[in-house]
């Protein structure tokens, strides 16, 4: 997207909005949003309809000074983001996939846009829903529509959700060459470009690059204001919260995930789940473990009951469960986070040690070596991970001795290790 465009679109907004509010207006809105009124003062012409400000300010309904002064920055995000591909470039063509899209899109062999009565939306839809199910379908399935994709659009839109599942498999150099393609097809459309966008934003989240993330992001909420997309909005606020979480920005956060559920259709059952989600993690922080074990109960009814997002949420809920003294509800769900982290081995080792100490606590030592005799499963996914295959190994002798070996401080002491390492990859991912 060209920075001066997004600008330029942002600024035409507010000009109409302050000058059908007259005099007054930018004191008064400079107020409202917390902003220094020289915001305003270089917004002279006409511009856009005055509802898509209100709109967008409605949607923001958050830190807008922050969201303005990120609006009005000389680096456009989605550029930014393609510079990162363009480093990685050489290997597009080791891809056959990505390669196979290049000829076709050099050879003109794709179409600008599909035909008026193309159903292969509906059918994208049901395999970017299938990623947080089973992984492994979805990629074999994003891949085969790429292939079979007829037009620049439709490509480009099965292409960023096969992105989504490298992601998901942490392959994120994959993820970013695709999406960079994506972007290529997609040229100006929109809210295609919204939609690849976010999809971008979170292979940043990976790489611990929040800020950039959610630069990302507010692009994309920016194109489905224009659009009109409630529901798309309501998604975009989603990923607002998480990137601003991430940020340590946990009463933005908090604000965004409230904002989404204003804005996201009834239909929309995993975005509604993961917004609550969000917000029992945030309660959880805050204390305030009553609303946390509310919310997250909330989101477990309409969140699916497997992949990885349910994962997180039984994580979540084991957490809050053990905080309120209910170790029984605790166990069940560390037990389920277990089952479902099956494809994730880090976050499954991090479960696994937190059960063992819960176990532990609770004078159960014994069923806490049976659980670590039962992690041989880890060795191989953790394969060549030398901290966190020596943590695997330090619990697994530990429970092979017995009770006496497998201690508290040992399994403490496991689980420091592991959240360190976790940090530590972020940091290295931001430098």
């Amino acid at each position: 997207m060209d920075t001066a465009d997004f600008i330029d679109r942002i600024a035409s907004a507010l000009r109409s909005f302050l000058k059908l509010e007259g005099r007054g207006a930018v004191s008064a809105t400079a107020d409202r949003i917390g902003v220094h009124p020289s915001y305003f003062r270089v917004m002279l012409p006409t511009g856009l309809p005055t509802r898509k400000l209100g709109a967008t300010l409605a949607a923001l309904d958050l830190e807008p000074a922050i969201f303005f002064a990120r609006a009005f920055g000389t680096v456009d995000p989605v550029d930014h983001f393609r510079s990162d591909a363009r480093r990685l470039r050489r290997r597009e063509a080791e891809h056959p996939l990505l390669a196979g899209l290049r000829t076709r899109l050099r050879g003109g062999e794709l179409a600008p846009e599909p035909e008026a009565d193309d159903a292969r939306s509906d059918e994208l839809e049901v395999i970017d829903d299938l990623r947080y199910e089973n992984l492994g379908q979805a990629t074999t399935r994003a891949a085969s529509a790429v292939r079979r994709a007829a037009d620049r659009l439709t490509a480009a839109r099965a292409l960023g959700i096969w992105a989504s599942c490298m992601r998901l498999h942490r392959q994120l150099d994959d993820a970013t060459l695709a999406l960079d393609l994506a972007f290529e097809l997609a040229g100006t459309a929109r809210p295609l470009a919204g939609e690849l966008a976010q999809r971008a934003a979170f292979v940043l989240h990976e790489r611990g690059e929040y800020l950039r993330g959610l630069a990302l992001v507010e692009q994309a909420l920016i194109a489905y204001v224009e659009a009109n997309d409630p529901d798309r909005i309501g998604r975009t606020l989603v990923d607002r919260g998480v990137l601003l979480y991430q940020l340590g920005e946990p009463a933005a956060a908090l604000l965004s995930y409230k904002s989404s559920l204003r804005y996201l259709a009834a239909s929309s059952q995993r975005n509604r789940g993961a917004a609550m989600q969000g917000l029992g993690r945030i309660y959880y922080e805050m204390g305030n473990l009553d609303q946390a074990a509310e919310v997250t109960r909330e989101a477990a009814r309409v969140l699916p009951s497997s992949g990885t997002l349910a994962g997180h949420l039984a994580w979540l809920r084991a957490a809050i469960a053990s905080d309120l003294g209910n170790h029984r509800q605790a166990e069940a769900q560390y037990r389920r986070a277990l089952v479902l982290f099956a494809e994730v081995p880090d976050d499954a080792l991090l479960v696994a040690a937190q059960l063992v100490r819960l176990l532990c606590r609770q004078g159960r030592t014994d069923e806490g070596c049976d659980l670590t005799r039962s992690l041989l499963w880890l060795v191989e996914p953790l394969e060549g991970d030398r901290v966190l295959q020596a943590c695997l190994a330090d619990l697994i002798r530990a429970g092979m001795e017995g009770s006496r070996a497998l201690t508290l401080e040992l399994v403490e002491a496991t689980i420091r290790t592991i959240e360190r390492e976790r940090s530590r990859r972020i940091a290295r991912a931001q430098r």
